[in-house]
């Protein structure tokens, strides 16, 4: 693992006002065994009052089973839709166990409570 603080590297996010001059970037590569490994960039934004934030770009390979929020790495992007990835993977997010990232899982959707995630895409586009 490496990890660099400085104000190299790309912004993120140009929107939201904010004084790229004024810049400070994480910067973190994980070595993992891939040629690539896996590279985290982070953006922390504090000079500009009322409008502080964070932006996280995340870049790595495809891992074997991979699916979720960004989609499954199958190069096909039609397949990568809210309403399929959700039908693939359900609504209950990875399942507990060794790949999970914390230790405890945190519920993603309330029982018995609509989701906005189950809407279908025409209702949404209405």
């Amino acid at each position: 693992l490496t990890a660099n603080y400085d104000t190299s590297g790309a912004l993120i996010d140009t929107t939201g006002g904010v004084d790229a001059s004024k810049k400070k970037i994480v910067h973190v590569k994980i070595t993992d065994g891939s040629p690539e490994g896996l590279s985290i960039q982070v953006n922390r934004w504090t000079a500009s009052p009322g409008n502080e934030y964070v932006n996280w770009k995340i870049d790595m390979h495809a891992r074997p089973d991979q699916d979720g929020h960004c989609g499954n790495f199958n190069g096909n992007a039609a397949d990568d839709d809210r309403l399929a990835v959700r039908q693939r993977v359900g609504t209950q997010g990875v399942p507990a166990g060794p790949e999970m990232l914390f230790s405890q899982k945190t519920p993603v959707t309330v029982a018995n409570r609509p989701d906005i995630n189950n809407c279908p895409q025409a209702t949404m586009d209405a």
